[in-house]
């Protein structure tokens, strides 16, 4: 997780920007988020730290060796998780260039003052630091460590983006015959489908921010499943995908994860309306579906295959939330 935002930056004004940025983000950005006028400034004043402490020691020969080996391993293990903890952002392309070549994790600063200068080599870039929070720097933090963002937790499940691991997870729930009888099952070898994985990873996670997401169970941290929202090519309604293995189908975890990303979706990316396919004869998940307050809309038809649409709107309730006086289709 991320430990540490250090910002570099020598404009007067933006340095103000982050102490506000600080101020709203309360006590944790007390330790936890530093600034520099440049990597260089940033290099002197850690050297200038680095002779206190070797005066001290000397200072003091009442410290024993055993205690001067301690400390500087410490040294070296804070070094080490610098570059594992760490985010820079810089408002300079030579400090974006030279983290880059250390193999840092750094994303641009884009203001008023430095629209000329070339930052196109950050993968990422902030503006109106003021009104940025802990969450979305950790979020930049994450993708550049090429680590899962942690989507949402219900009573029993985490959903987090899906990583290459979870492949193996994926093919044992997509052994059993049923699971494929309804819908695509994975690539026929496992390096196929985690190049996939990689690639999905990369582009629709890096594009969309959301997409199919794995859904892990919290007692036993095993991925049971994914769901997700994503869009299908020649449709422009956002869908709904799920699949939960079959140890546990039927105890209700597809409808609470459902639920809660069909919430997500609705919430915090502003769809007003949500669609699932279901394969004709699907009675399982057209049932689901129902329940979590779709109506069928029609059937269409995508690559050979017919499909019922069912169709939720951002202002229809989830079944169990009515009072019993409309009938389940």
């Amino acid at each position: 997780m991320l430990k540490e935002v250090i910002f570099l930056t020598s404009g007067k004004e933006q340095q103000k920007a982050v102490d506000r940025m600080k101020a709203n983000m309360g006590d944790r950005s007390k330790e936890c988020v530093k600034i520099y006028s440049s990597l260089i400034d940033m290099r002197k004043k850690l050297r200038r730290n680095k002779a206190k402490i070797e005066n001290w020691k000397f200072s003091n020969p009442s410290l024993c060796l055993h205690s001067i080996r301690k400390l500087d391993m410490r040294k070296k293990l804070r070094r080490n998780k610098v570059k594992d903890k760490a985010l820079f952002v810089t408002d300079s392309p030579s400090d974006l260039y030279h983290l880059k070549q250390e193999g840092m994790y750094v994303a641009a600063w884009l203001h008023g003052q430095n629209g000329q200068e070339d930052l196109s080599g950050a993968a990422y870039a902030v503006m109106d630091i003021e009104e940025i929070d802990w969450e979305a720097l950790e979020r930049i933090y994450l993708r550049l460590a090429g680590k899962p963002w942690t989507v949402m937790e219900t009573g029993r499940c985490m959903v987090r983006e899906m990583t290459v691991e979870d492949v193996e997870a994926f093919y044992r729930i997509y052994a059993e015959p049923s699971i494929t009888y309804y819908m695509e099952d994975l690539f026929p070898e496992i390096e196929e489908e985690r190049e996939y994985t990689r690639n999905y990873i990369e582009k629709i996670y890096g594009f969309y921010g959301y997409g199919l997401w794995s859904i892990v169970c919290k007692e036993n941290q095993e991925v049971i499943g994914r769901a997700g929202l994503s869009w299908r090519e020649g449709f422009d309604t956002p869908e709904l995908g799920f699949v939960i293995g079959v140890p546990y189908q039927r105890k209700g975890y597809a409808y609470e994860v459902c639920k809660a990303i069909i919430a997500y979706g609705e919430e915090e990316l502003g769809f007003e309306k949500i669609q699932a396919l279901v394969r004709e004869g699907n009675e399982a998940s057209a049932c689901l579906c129902r329940k979590l307050g779709f109506w069928k809309e029609d059937r269409v038809e995508d690559k050979g295959v017919w499909y019922e649409r069912y169709v939720k709107r951002a202002d229809a309730c989830f079944f169990d939330d009515l009072s019993g006086s409309r009938d389940v289709e």
